[in-house]
């Protein structure tokens, strides 16, 4: 029998990054060139021509960079582009570690007999520097289609700390934020559909690159 209230407190793991290379298949999703590390995306030189991740578009676009026109051309169409990103071999291969990382690390997490279901692909988050945060304070619950029974699984591939990750109340309602504090490698288990949590603006000079499930 799963101990709901157990898998419910937050916990941060690690994980073989030689097994699962993260960072390198997102270097290949976000098509970026040699010597470009994720936490520096903000220093590229952004290209004319769109990349295929909406993720990387986004995470620009609200952070308010001034975007090549190909860019905002792109976003209009995100049916059509992420048919093409979920197509690439970039993506496939990202796919391919993603589920064995899911049977390998997750499903032993979370301990269920009866198997989980889970977010498939997960979410993709870039965050750069900017004056502006991502999102607002919330919980899962405030939006449709998410059961208290979810557990939510954050994976950055970029240090996070302070004003750059995630923050997080230790229980529901309880209103002690703290800032996530991991190195790529780690990941973060917490109760997400029940506990608030939300980004400041990222006043660091690192780009938080993750994903999450």
């Amino acid at each position: 029998m799963v101990d709901l209230g157990e898998l419910r407190k937050e916990l941060i793991v690690s994980y073989d990054t030689t097994k699962f290379p993260f960072r390198e298949l997102f270097h290949q999703m976000f098509q970026l060139g040699e010597g470009i590390e994720l936490c520096s995306l903000h220093n590229m030189e952004l290209p004319e021509r769109a990349p295929i991740s909406l993720a990387l578009m986004h995470g620009f676009t609200v952070a308010g960079y001034k975007c090549p026109k190909s860019w905002n051309k792109a976003r209009s169409r995100k049916k059509e582009r992420l048919k093409k990103f979920v197509a690439s071999r970039a993506f496939q291969n990202f796919q391919s570690t993603f589920n064995l990382f899911v049977n390998e690390v997750i499903v032993p997490l979370i301990g269920d007999a009866a198997g989980v279901v889970y977010q498939n692909p997960p979410t993709f988050r870039v965050q750069v520097p900017s004056k502006s945060p991502m999102g607002k304070p919330h919980r899962d619950a405030d939006y449709d289609c998410h059961v208290d029974t979810e557990i939510n699984i954050w994976v950055p591939m970029t240090k996070v700390w302070g004003n750059n990750t995630l923050h997080v109340e230790s229980e529901p309602g309880k209103g002690d934020y703290h800032p996530l504090e991991l190195e790529y490698g780690q990941l973060c288990r917490f109760w997400g559909n029940q506990v608030h949590h939300y980004t400041v603006a990222n006043d660091t000079e690192s780009t938080r690159v993750s994903f999450d499930l």
